[in-house]
């Protein structure tokens, strides 16, 4: 049993990144970060209110789900929206995304005495929620692909391509 368990626990990750990443060509780039971000800032509200350990968990996992979301949207749009030339400053950027927030929550830290984790985390949910304002509002939704990849990707993703 705990060796299946063990197995679960690598292969369901490894699964859901698979089909999320399929996903990215199966949904649209801007909406997919939109939601990933909603995603993140309601579930961290709502673990932020959790009255019990396993919603607490629960709305860990869903964080989770969001962060992929975000995450597998993201640098797609970065490729698809920037120019070549300012791409490695663009993805420069995108790779501070984890230190960046790192930063902010030990900044944070010395306010935990006074707000509590729950503060920290309603705080993050409200962060979470402007990016997402800032991201509606000016993030363009990029181009279509050109027809001629478009009908790559569709004979390489369909069932009767053999692959």
């Amino acid at each position: 049993m705990q060796v299946d368990f063990a197995s679960a626990k690598i292969e369901l990750p490894v699964l859901t990144v698979a089909l999320l990443g399929m996903s990215k060509w199966m949904l649209k780039l801007w909406p997919l970060l939109l939601a990933g971000l909603a995603v993140l800032a309601g579930a961290s509200a709502l673990g932020a209110a959790s009255s019990s350990l396993m919603l607490l968990l629960a709305t860990r996992v869903a964080e989770g789900l969001g962060l992929m979301l975000v995450v597998i949207a993201a640098p797609a749009l970065i490729t698809r929206l920037s120019a070549p030339h300012d791409r490695p400053l663009a993805f420069a950027l995108w790779g501070c995304f984890m230190p960046f927030g790192m930063a902010v929550v030990m900044l944070a830290a010395p306010a935990l005495s006074a707000i509590g984790w729950r503060g920290l985390w309603l705080g993050m949910s409200g962060l979470l929620l402007l990016i997402l304002a800032l991201a509606w509002r000016f993030l363009p939704q990029p181009p279509p692909l050109p027809r001629t990849v478009r009908a790559t990707r569709q004979r390489r993703c369909s069932p009767s391509s053999g692959t």
